[in-house]
C-alpha cells in the first residue's frame, strides 16, 4: 500500500496525478517546501503548476464572496497560495 501526500492509503501503492498535484498545492499553501522542489514533485512544467494554483485561487475567491462560515478560511488559503513566483506582489501606483 502507498501513502498519499494527505496520509491516505491506497491499495497497490497507486497515487493519481490529481492527488500528487493536490498535495503539492497543499504544501505550497503551508509554505513548507520551496518552489523548485514542488515543480519537480508535481511531475509537470512550472507553468502548469502556476496555472493550477491560480485556478484554485479563483475558486477560493468565489467562496470568499459567499455568506458562509468558510469564507474567511477561503480568503486565508487564497492569500497563502498567491505569492511569488505564482503571483507578483501588487504594485501600487506611484510606488
Amino acid at each position: 500500500m502507498g501513502e498519499s501526500d494527505f496520509g491516505e492509503v491506497f491499495e497497490g501503492g497507486w497515487r493519481s496525478k490529481a492527488n500528487v498535484v493536490a498535495g503539492v498545492v497543499f504544501r505550497w499553501a503551508k509554505g513548507s517546501t520551496n518552489w523548485a522542489d514542488l515543480v519537480v514533485e508535481s511531475g509537470g512544467e512550472e507553468g502548469d503548476l502556476q496555472r493550477t494554483i491560480l485556478q484554485a485561487a479563483e475558486v477560493l475567491r468565489q467562496l470568499e464572496d459567499l455568506p458562509l462560515p468558510i469564507s474567511e478560511l477561503a480568503r486565508s488559503a487564497r492569500l497563502a497560495i498567491l505569492r511569488e513566483p505564482v503571483s507578483e506582489p501588487e504594485r501600487h501606483p506611484g510606488a
